[in-house]
């Protein structure tokens, strides 16, 4: 190609660009522009005189879009106030939680962190990715930064959302990363994944599904097992019946998991503690996975009991859905089961639909008091009927309240069974216990 002809490419290549950046701010807000305008197309054609490689045959035209780059800078401006709020300080561990509330799942959450910042090794990094209060948030131990992800990125799309965390997390590359109930962190697990473990290794906890109204199975096993599992290095669960199930219905092998049994508190000893007094005792979550509609059955039942209840809504308001009768005491939220009078109580009571394993069954067996349950879910890989009274889930509570009866009519069976759910307790539900069995993670709690 001569000289001249090159200046003159050079020259119309310059103006196209000129035209195309005058231009671009109209076509972004424009949705009528063509994809290539007419004067572009007339430049191009004007060009291939003089090489036709300057512009493809006519129909090539078609296959060709506008595009211009969207200005989102609310996203770069939204990372770096989160790496303000981190600090240049170098990660062993980032603990990703949607927030700290009270909660079963929360409590796992802060078992997971003590027992990290227990060690010299690591040093810890507890990311809340809900734009959401936080009021366990001053569980944390000295030592571990807990940042608030959620009121920094919340006023961004959750897409948007998803790339800050998943930037962060493959710049910062720590060397462990454990998800425990974050839909942003999974979902960046899902898009990003690959990218992510090239530095870090890369754990997540799941505990039970939830379920719609309808009765079909939800819950973040449901939406990202399967194309998550391969990217993790090992799950982790409170039991070991889940994991079994979902191999059953989604087909990821159960040995992908790890039951991590959580540890409980000694503060009061295993002692037997219950009373044949005429009192009942239910704490947890007022929401419809707890079913407090059952609870107030049985209630209705049993008109010469008192149950005193202790908790309040997390997720919904079923408990204002239901009319409880005059022998149930609502008493509202709790700080932790160590803070309830637990010697004035024959037993305690579970009436959960579907669960995992909750801390609840544990801290009540520790704090003395025998169980009845429903058995449904993880509760059954602690609770059995050798050590405690266990019943299908039955709305109608018919099975549950002749149970009660029975604790009351014949103390000496309800205590033996308490002692070997104590026992349990003793050999698996430790700080020790769940420290050996996440030393079979390679990597976790050490390099």
């Amino acid at each position: 190609m001569s000289r001249s002809i090159v200046n003159f490419a050079a020259r119309a290549l310059r103006h196209v660009a000129r035209r195309l950046e005058s231009g671009a701010p109209e076509a972004m807000n424009n949705a009528s522009v063509p994809a290539m305008p007419d004067w572009l197309i007339d430049e191009m054609h004007h060009a291939a005189r003089y090489d036709a490689r300057l512009a493809p045959d006519h129909e090539g035209f078609s296959r060709f879009a506008f595009y211009a780059v969207p200005d989102r800078p609310q996203a770069g401006i939204a990372y770096a106030a989160l790496e303000k709020s981190i600090g240049p300080v170098d990660f062993s561990h980032v603990v990703i939680v949607p927030w700290l509330k009270r909660g079963g799942a929360d409590l796992g959450a802060l078992h997971h962190i003590k027992l990290l910042a227990s060690h010299s090794f690591s040093n810890v990094l507890v990311i809340a990715t809900e734009a959401s209060d936080s009021p366990w948030s001053s569980r944390v131990p000295d030592g571990v930064r807990f940042v608030e992800f959620g009121s920094i990125c919340g006023q961004l799309a959750f897409d948007d959302q998803v790339h800050v965390l998943a930037r962060l997390l493959i710049q910062r590359a720590p060397r462990v990363i454990h998800i425990i109930n974050s839909r942003a962190a999974w979902e960046a697990v899902r898009r990003h994944g690959v990218s992510i473990r090239t530095g870090s290794r890369l754990f997540a906890s799941l505990y039970c599904d939830d379920y719609s109204p309808s009765g079909i199975p939800v819950g973040y096993a449901r939406e990202y097992l399967v194309d998550c599992a391969d990217m993790l290095d090992r799950l982790i669960c409170d039991n070991a019946v889940y994991p079994r199930l979902w191999e059953a219905q989604l087909g990821v092998p159960a040995s992908r998991f790890l039951a991590v049994y959580f540890p409980t508190d000694f503060a009061h000893g295993l002692e037997y503690r219950a009373t044949t007094a005429g009192k009942v005792l239910w704490a947890g979550r007022m929401d419809r996975q707890k079913r407090p509609d059952l609870l107030a059955n049985i209630a209705r039942r049993m008109p010469h009991l008192t149950f005193d209840v202790y908790g309040a809504s997390l997720l919904d308001d079923s408990a204002k859905a239901h009319r409880f009768p005059e022998n149930v005491r609502l008493l509202g939220a709790y700080d932790g089961f160590s803070s309830l009078p637990h010697s004035q109580y024959c037993c305690f009571l579970n009436t959960s639909e579907w669960d995992g394993l909750p801390n609840v069954l544990l801290e009540a067996t520790a704090a003395g008091l025998p169980i009845a349950s429903t058995a449904v879910g993880g509760i059954t890989d602690f609770l059995s009927d050798e050590n405690a009274y266990l019943a299908p889930f039955d709305s109608d509570g018919a099975v549950l309240s002749s149970m009660i009866q029975s604790i009351i009519d014949d103390p000496e069976t309800a205590q033996s069974r308490w002692r070997a759910a104590a026992e349990l307790i003793r050999q698996r539900h430790t700080y020790d216990a769940m420290k050996g069995s996440l030393a079979e993670l390679p990597g976790y709690l050490s390099d």
